[in-house]
């Protein structure tokens, strides 16, 4: 079972990867969180080989990151040309930083990933929401469980399956939370930020359908 979720998540990966090919409009910041995504991966097959986290980033160049083969850019840098700052925090935690459009460390457009931190956003978000897609005729539940188990990095499973869907799959970019069910060659998106510890809100674009407001209400999980 696991290595269904685990080929049906990297096939929802592969499928936005591959909508961000070279030439197309994509901010910085999307860019910057798609590279930051492969530096984790990077990091986790360094961490299988070696039972330990790297030094530093360089070490991913040698053993994990293909760093002579990747454009635009070195993967060591972020969407705007600065580098990663990459430190080890104890034994397993480790945080990656982006200094983003500004090139200093430490101001509020910061972009940073820390394992620890997001495992803990993920088990905060985790469970049962109910949510009104009563004009999406595939999906016939009135609840969305979002699952805390990991199904590749940085992927997490949802529940239910809309009909005729194959799987799919939520996970965190920044401040935003997004929310994929793969259908084919096309994705059903959901992209929601947090309003309380209760709700969350955001809009929702389903195949054929258009783009509409949609919130979630924490609740117990139906039986």
């Amino acid at each position: 079972m696991r290595s269904h979720w685990k080929r049906s998540a990297l096939a929802l990966m592969g499928f936005a990867l591959a909508a961000r090919c070279p030439g197309t409009d994509e901010s910085p910041r999307v860019a910057t969180y798609w590279r930051l995504l492969e530096m984790r991966k990077a990091v986790a097959r360094y961490r299988a080989d070696s039972t330990h986290l790297p030094d530093s980033i360089d070490a991913l160049c040698r053993t994990s990151l293909n760093c002579s083969a990747s454009a635009p850019g070195s993967p060591l840098e972020d969407a705007w040309g600065h580098r990663f700052r990459y430190q080890v925090a104890g034994d397993t935690d480790y945080v990656i930083r982006s200094a983003a459009d500004d090139g200093q460390f430490g101001t509020s457009d910061d972009i940073a990933f820390s394992d620890r931190a997001e495992k803990r956003t993920v088990r905060t978000l985790g469970g049962c929401y109910d949510v009104d897609l009563s004009w999406w005729a595939d999906f016939r539940s009135k609840q969305i469980r979002l699952d805390s188990k990991e199904v590749s990095i940085g992927a997490h499973t949802v529940s239910p399956t809309p009909d005729g869907y194959s799987s799919g799959i939520w996970s965190i970019r920044g401040d935003s939370i997004f929310v994929r069910w793969l259908r084919g060659d096309k994705v059903s998106v959901l992209v929601l930020s947090t309003q309380d510890k209760q709700r969350l809100s955001g809009s929702a674009r389903a195949i054929g359908e258009k783009q509409r407001p949609v919130s979630l209400a924490r609740a117990s999980c139906a039986s």
